[in-house]
């Protein structure tokens, strides 16, 4: 699928001009804050918002087609299912709207909840406010699958599950995602579950494309500094200070992972410890007028006001000019 200059405007907020490719089967991710334009952006392309440019899809302009025609499929952040219906009527509903043999139907959606693997077949009689998060989820999963589509969409699909419920949903979802082998475009907001789901990775900023690219290219080779900071999910070092030589008018960046200690290393205080695990911690560091966020081990022996070495890693760390240095922003958790 092909996005050509596309444009949309939605109040004061402008999406685009976009144009990117999205290789077929693979899953890509839109990256971005809150306010970006990232729903916008899949809303533009099913055709739901009015816009400018073009959707193509099999060397099929869909720019004046309905969203009923274009044969995507979307599963959005609120899940959208029917409430007064049952889940087994929720996924069923693709199917009776083509007006499918009964018969037909029921076998259809008894294979597919059995398909998600997730205890749907056993929930098909309940309602939807009966289900939990991760049910109303496969619900609206199912439904926006049973159906014959060339591209799927999710918006947020995390969104609405804590962190227990997420780390074993996105494995799941993973893996429908590839048995499809259909063209994905996900919403997300959090990097993690960027790079844990996805092939390819957009960052949208300001209702424009940042940076396209593999999901560790990105990761690895930030184009701005902005970027670097949507994909550390641990939060950016921005220094401007004498100490690591940075140059005049530039502003060094590195995640905290970028760190280790070193005896050759410049000497800091601990002013803060923030255990992760058992083991690792971030460490909040100081040294003259430069403070610095380090990811170490033994957070558990370490204490405030200790003194530690530390370098920065080859290759871990990158130099952007002219960006605007802030001293309230030195250290910034934006996922």
């Amino acid at each position: 699928m092909e996005i050509i200059n596309l444009e949309a405007k939605i109040g004061d907020f402008t999406l685009g001009p976009i144009s990117v490719s999205f290789k077929e089967g693979c899953i890509t991710a839109i990256l971005g804050p809150s306010g970006s334009g990232k729903s916008t952006f899949l809303k533009t392309i099913c055709g739901l918002l009015p816009s400018k440019g073009k959707v193509v899809l099999n060397n099929h302009d869909l720019s004046s087609t309905a969203p009923h025609l274009r044969r995507m499929a979307m599963m959005f952040q609120n899940y959208a299912l029917f409430p007064n219906m049952n889940t087994f009527k929720n996924i069923s509903f693709p199917l009776n709207v083509k007006k499918v043999k009964s018969e037909i139907v029921k076998k259809v959606v008894h294979t597919r909840a059995r398909e998600m693997n997730a205890g749907l077949e056993e929930s098909l009689a309940f309602m939807p406010k009966a289900l939990p998060d991760g049910l109303k989820q496969a619900t609206a999963f199912a439904r926006e699958t049973i159906r014959d589509f060339d591209v799927f969409m999710l918006d947020e699909p995390f969104s609405r599950l804590d962190a227990y419920q997420k780390q074993f949903v996105r494995v799941d979802l993973k893996k429908r995602l590839l048995k499809m082998k259909k063209t994905c475009i996900v919403v997300l907001s959090d990097a993690i579950d960027a790079l844990s789901l996805a092939e390819k990775i957009a960052v949208l900023i300001d209702g424009k494309i940042a940076q396209f690219g593999d999901a560790i290219e990105v990761y690895d080779h930030p184009e701005n500094l902005e970027v670097a900071r949507i994909m550390s999910p641990l939060g950016l070092n921005v220094v401007d200070c004498r100490d690591f030589e940075v140059p005049p008018g530039s502003v060094l960046s590195f995640r905290p992972s970028g760190v280790y200690e070193s005896e050759d290393g410049m000497e800091f205080e601990i002013n803060s410890i923030e255990p992760l695990d058992s083991r690792r911690g971030l460490f909040h560091l100081k040294r003259n007028d430069c403070e610095v966020v380090a990811l170490l081990s033994n957070a558990f022996s370490k204490k405030v006001g200790q003194r530690v070495k530390i370098s920065l890693k080859q290759g871990k760390s990158w130099i952007f000019k002219g960006e605007k240095f802030e001293r309230t922003q030195r250290f910034g958790r934006r996922a």
